[in-house]
């Protein structure tokens, strides 16, 4: 199965956390201008505290002919967000590295995609069980009490 790629453009102060998150939870870690050019990625994160210049630049071009599924970290600042795509997801910063990895993980379940097969190495195993994978709701009805 291929592994689920997301293209991480982030400031250098959070990069390194959120890179080594991703890379344990089985993403495959796209640089934003060495690998767009080459590869479409699945899920993008972007930054919304980068360059404005750069900012506008990236969401022209995830937001471009397929459209990837993106999350916008806010920071003190709220950029020009301009129309909004349905696929954008934002959270506010600061985001810790495993609380990124469930975003990223519910938007490919939302999008009906599958999970990292390796999604669960870098959470403890029970937890993994908890989280990881598709789940059965089992209803029973039972009009006497």
């Amino acid at each position: 199965m291929e592994r689920s790629s997301v293209l991480l453009a982030v400031t250098p102060a959070d990069h390194g956390a959120y890179h080594a998150a991703l890379t344990a939870a089985g993403f495959d870690v796209l640089e934003p201008y060495a690998d767009l050019a080459v590869r479409q990625p699945m899920l993008a994160i972007v930054d919304c505290d980068l360059p404005s210049e750069i900012f506008a630049e990236l969401r022209t071009r995830l937001h471009a002919a397929d459209g990837i599924s993106t999350l916008l970290l806010l920071g003190e600042t709220l950029p020009d967000l301009g129309t909004s795509d349905v696929r954008d997801d934002i959270a506010m910063k600061p985001l810790p590295a495993d609380a990124l990895v469930y975003r990223l993980q519910a938007m490919l379940i939302r999008s009906g995609r599958t999970l990292p097969a390796e999604s669960s190495a870098w959470v403890d195993a029970a937890a993994a069980s908890e989280t990881v994978g598709e789940g059965h709701v089992v209803s029973v009805f039972a009009p006497k009490g």
